[in-house]
């Protein structure tokens, strides 16, 4: 099996601060590892940070809970970046 994993960077259309997500294919049985980072790239307040990553929080428990919500509301795809880009490693098991 290969792992799979996509990434996809979005940003805050009123404070300075981007989430990173990357999806990561598990096996075959269709599990997967989720994880996401709340970035700046200025100096922010904690409580700023905090409120982004709460926003995402909920988002990446919807999609646990197999739901597909909308992108949280101020946020959108950063530009130049490729939603859902592909990377693939060789399993070290074969």
């Amino acid at each position: 099996m290969t792992t799979e994993t996509r990434t996809a960077v979005f940003e805050s259309l009123f404070e300075p601060v981007y989430v990173v997500l990357t999806f990561e294919l598990l096996d075959d049985a269709g599990r997967m590892r989720c994880n996401y980072s709340v970035r700046s790239h200025t100096p922010l307040p904690v409580s700023a940070l905090l409120r982004a990553q709460a926003v995402w929080h909920s988002w990446v428990s919807a999609i646990v809970g197999g739901a597909l919500p909308p992108l949280p509301q101020g946020w959108r795809v950063k530009d130049g970046e490729q939603e859902g880009a592909t990377s693939r490693t060789p399993d070290h098991l074969h």
